[in-house]
């Protein structure tokens, strides 16, 4: 026995049936990054709350763990450097079906198609250059180090108070020491 209790149980969702699974039978649900704030109300948690209906559960009985990208720099070349790995990486989601739902409710459904086409061609650099600035500040939380803290919260505001920040491509662990410190601070 764990004089804890039973572990909490997480599951990771992006489309309306895995979510739905969350809201079902899991403590908490971990929200992909290729999630936008609209995406996130419009499709994520109704999603969430159909499937804790279904199964007879309040919604609120789980935890909901946005997972955000995040894109900070301290020089002008590292912010051209971040800004192209998370282009990459978004370009990447985009062309991949399941992820093609975030793209058409912002009006981007050709983008999919496009980055579709492109990642069946193995032109992964051109798939970077036509990811569109505006998609990037959708999909991610873009700005100086000392701005992160402020834009995270305020993009969480009113949804969760559950922050998992990434950035897969060029991690830089000193500026998760200090966002997350600042967050803490301005939370509490």
């Amino acid at each position: 026995p764990n004089p804890f209790g039973p572990p909490p149980v997480f599951v990771g969702g992006f489309g309306p049936r895995m979510v739905g699974v969350a809201g079902a039978v899991a403590d908490g649900l971990l929200v992909h990054p290729f999630t936008t704030r609209r995406s996130l109300q419009e499709l994520v948690l109704p999603a969430l709350a159909a499937g804790a209906e279904a199964a007879g559960r309040p919604v609120g009985a789980v935890e909901v763990v946005w997972v955000t990208n995040v894109v900070t720099w301290e020089t002008e070349a590292e912010r051209r450097a971040v800004v192209a790995s998370m282009k990459g990486q978004l370009s990447f989601y985009g062309s991949t079906p399941a992820y093609a739902s975030t793209l058409e409710l912002h009006g981007h459904g050709d983008l999919h198609r496009e980055l579709n086409a492109l990642s069946k061609q193995g032109r992964w650099d051109e798939m970077a250059d036509r990811f569109p600035d505006e998609l990037l500040d959708e999909l991610a939380v873009v700005g100086p180090r000392d701005e992160i803290a402020g834009r995270v919260l305020e993009r969480a505001a009113g949804i969760t108070d559950s922050i998992g920040l990434v950035n897969s491509r060029l991690p830089d662990p000193a500026h998760w020491a200090d966002v997350v410190a600042d967050l803490r601070r301005r939370a509490s």
